[in-house]
C-alpha cells in the first residue's frame, strides 16, 4: 500500500478553510493544512495574519507563503514514491517547479471565467519542463512523457479533479 498523505498548502486562511472542509464535512481527510492563521475578533473583524513574518527569499511567491519552501520541508519530513499537486494560482507555480517527473500537476484550466487559463497553466505552458494533458488523457499510454517532462493535467472543475484524483489513486495502487 502506498504511503499517502493529504494535505493543503494555501495562501488562502485558516477561517475559510475551515469552513469549507466543515461545510463538505471532510476536515479529517487532510493531515495538515499550510495556511495564514486567522481568528474572529470581538467585534466581529477577521483577523489574517501572515503564515510567515520574516522573508523567505522566494521571488516568485508572495511574501508572506512559499508555497515551494513548505512542500520542501514536507518532503525533508517524509519520503514519498510520488507527489500529485492540485492548484490553479501564480504562487503554486513555485512548488511545481520543485517536483520530479514522477510527479504530476492537476492544473485548474480556466477561472475565473472560461477564456484564459489560470495563472498556474499559464506558467506551465511558457515553461518547457512541463508537458500538458487534457483531463481525459491520464493513464492512456499515449500520454507518457520524456523523462525531462513534469505531467500536467488540466482540469475544468471539481468533479473532472476528483476523478483525476481517483484516477491517479487506481494507477499508483496497481503500481505498488
Amino acid at each position: 500500500m502506498p504511503n499517502i498523505a493529504s494535505v493543503i498548502i494555501s495562501d488562502a486562511n485558516s477561517v475559510f478553510i475551515d469552513n469549507i472542509l466543515n461545510h463538505f464535512d471532510c476536515r479529517d481527510c487532510f493531515e495538515r493544512i499550510f495556511t495564514n492563521p486567522a481568528r474572529y475578533e470581538a467585534s466581529g473583524a477577521l483577523r489574517v495574519n501572515p503564515y510567515v513574518e520574516l522573508p523567505h527569499g522566494c521571488r516568485r511567491c508572495p511574501r508572506n507563503l512559499c508555497k515551494g519552501q513548505v512542500l520542501d520541508d514536507l518532503l525533508k519530513q517524509q519520503q514519498y514514491d510520488q507527489v500529485v499537486y492540485a492548484g490553479d494560482g501564480s504562487g503554486d507555480f513555485c512548488p511545481c517547479t520543485r517536483l520530479k517527473s514522477s510527479d504530476i500537476v492537476l492544473a485548474r484550466l480556466h477561472y475565473p471565467n472560461e477564456t484564459a487559463p489560470t495563472p498556474l497553466l499559464q506558467k506551465c505552458m511558457e515553461s518547457e519542463t512541463f508537458r500538458i494533458h487534457q483531463a481525459s488523457e491520464h493513464g492512456n499510454n499515449n500520454s507518457t512523457n520524456a523523462a525531462s517532462h513534469l505531467p500536467v493535467y488540466a482540469w475544468k472543475d471539481q468533479s473532472e479533479l476528483a476523478s483525476l484524483l481517483r484516477s491517479v489513486m487506481r494507477i499508483s495502487n496497481r503500481l505498488t
